[in-house]
């Protein structure tokens, strides 16, 4: 009875000692969560935007960041000991009372960007935050990762998809893209009938997610939108173009790394089929990349793909690279034409690019679940490193 005791402590020694890294990390995360501010509602992890160039950031509190950083601690989630495990369940418990805020403006099934019980569009900028006109339509993105956080039946997930499909099927071409693509009845970017519509790669990619998650049948959509990802991908679209077929993300890595985390959840043959140009793609970027964070990414993309790389990051050095590192943009471009895209997209012209330290460090963690990464510690936290070799 001693011995079996014995051996008991011992194991939970060693687990507390394999995770008291991932803890240090959770709780930093756990930290940045709001507690209730004001602008910042209780349960939502902080962001910033600026304009593209611009030196000036401004808080923001849209529900996106907060469902990605739920959706990547979520889907790591048992690799954690009990106290990981209880740490994310709070954060998420959390968060749920927020959902509703940013629901369809008439209580659809269909989310928002930014909060629209009461709309509050772009609320860190007073000029635009209370003109209507400013007000964003419900999106993909927005609602696919929502809902991959949430428990939802089988007859939700599917009205939600029949309401992706609906976009996907209108009349009106993509003017916004290649000409070759604009044929394309994949999935779109906005629930818009108004807006004019755009079709982002990534947008696309965690609407199949989505799909794929949910246990939901693929249909002729969902193959069309295969399809075109495919022939993005084969085209060199991705390394060329970035700034038109994915004009909300733009970046190679980013958008390298949407592609990777659905083809690892995705087990499709026809999606399966450019592993070797992703990992070829990947491997380049990581070559050229000079942002610790971009390198996080791009190692985390090939480790998904069954590529092994060794690395070396300082905490210290990951916090500064998270200051100039931006997920995404807002672009006000994204719907016009492709000559317009062309000319004013590239450069980033009034475009916001957003960012979120939260989400980033649960990045960093996914880093080391996806690599089994070994933990040095320093004095502190910012002197930590995390090694593969």
């Amino acid at each position: 009875m001693i011995k079996k005791g014995f051996l008991l402590i011992t194991i939970l020694l060693i687990q507390n000692l394999l995770f008291a890294q991932d803890i240090h990390i959770l709780e930093k995360i756990d930290s940045l969560q709001s507690r209730g501010n004001g602008f910042y509602t209780r349960g939502l992890f902080p962001s910033q935007m600026g304009l593209v160039g611009g030196r000036k950031m401004y808080e923001d509190n849209n529900i996106f960041f907060t469902a990605l950083t739920l959706y990547t601690l979520q889907s790591i989630k048992n690799q954690f000991s009990i106290k990981g495990k209880f740490l994310i369940s709070n954060m998420s418990g959390c968060a749920k009372n927020l959902y509703p805020l940013y629901q369809n403006r008439q209580w659809g099934p269909t989310y928002n960007f930014y909060q629209t019980h009461p709309d509050r569009p772009f609320p860190g900028l007073k000029i635009l935050s209370g003109m209507k006109k400013f007000r964003l339509a419900d999106d993909l993105d927005d609602t696919s990762i929502i809902y991959l956080l949430l428990h939802t039946n089988d007859s939700l997930n599917a009205a939600v998809k029949k309401r992706m499909e609906a976009q996907a099927k209108s009349p009106k071409k993509v003017t916004s893209t290649f000409k070759k693509y604009r044929n394309y009845k994949a999935y779109r970017t906005w629930f818009a009938h108004k807006m004019k519509q755009d079709m982002d790669i990534c947008v696309m990619s965690n609407a199949l997610l989505f799909v794929i998650r949910k246990g939901l049948p693929l249909d002729s959509t969902d193959s069309c939108t295969i399809t075109l990802i495919k022939k993005m991908v084969n085209e060199n679209e991705i390394m060329k173009h970035g700034y038109i077929v994915s004009s909300h993300y733009q970046k190679s890595p980013v958008i390298l790394y949407h592609l990777s985390r659905l083809i690892s959840v995705a087990n499709n043959p026809e999606l399966n089929g450019l592993i070797p140009k992703i990992v070829t793609d990947l491997k380049y970027e990581l070559k050229i990349s000079k942002n610790a964070m971009d390198r996080v990414i791009l190692i985390s993309s090939l480790y998904r793909l069954h590529q092994k790389v060794d690395f070396s990051f300082s905490y210290n050095n990951l916090n500064k690279a998270m200051q100039s590192f931006y997920w995404f943009m807002a672009n006000p471009f994204s719907g016009s034409n492709v000559t317009i895209k062309r000319i004013i997209g590239r450069k980033g012209l009034l475009n916001f690019e957003y960012k979120s330290e939260a989400y980033y460090w649960s990045l960093v963690l996914e880093l080391q679940s996806l690599t089994g990464a070994k933990i040095n510690y320093g004095s502190n936290f910012e002197e930590t490193v995390m090694i593969k070799n």
